[in-house]
């Protein structure tokens, strides 16, 4: 039984650092999403330059306002994966919780097998949170579609 424990000790302890690394990585894209909404706001106003008529200030105007949204789809691209960052942070620490969980079970009953209605309790927070995620992935996967 402590092969065993220290077996899955092992295997989590080489995930330890994934929840904090995510949420790093994740508050760098949050940061992007800030820079890039600030240039989407921005852009509307140089779509037309006052004063400024003919065949050449038409075309300015055209590609800026492709510009434009071109600049609302990235943003909503770096809004995803913001979400996606996040979603997967979650995921990660309810993994290490359910494991931590078990482990901690175990060795509370000192290698005594529990019931299966007691290992419900030590992974109910990874179903459930794997639940919301497929959920909201589905759903993100659709906003990217949209964008």
């Amino acid at each position: 039984m402590v092969g065993l424990l220290g077996n899955a000790c092992a295997i989590a302890e080489k995930y330890l650092h994934i929840p904090d690394q995510l949420q790093y990585e994740g508050a760098q894209w949050q940061h992007a999403a800030k820079i890039v909404y600030s240039i989407t706001e921005s852009s509307p106003g140089r779509e037309y330059v006052p004063g400024w008529t003919g065949p050449a200030a038409e075309a300015y105007t055209r590609v800026a306002i492709m510009q434009t949204e071109a600049c609302k789809e990235w943003h909503g691209l770096t809004r995803v994966v913001v979400d996606l960052f996040g979603k997967a942070h979650e995921v990660n620490v309810a993994m290490l919780e359910a494991i931590y969980q078990g482990v901690l079970y175990v060795v509370e009953r000192r290698g005594c097998l529990p019931e299966p209605s007691e290992t419900f309790a030590a992974t109910w927070k990874l179903g459930d949170a794997v639940q919301r995620t497929v959920k909201e992935i589905t759903s993100l996967g659709a906003t990217l579609e949209e964008t």
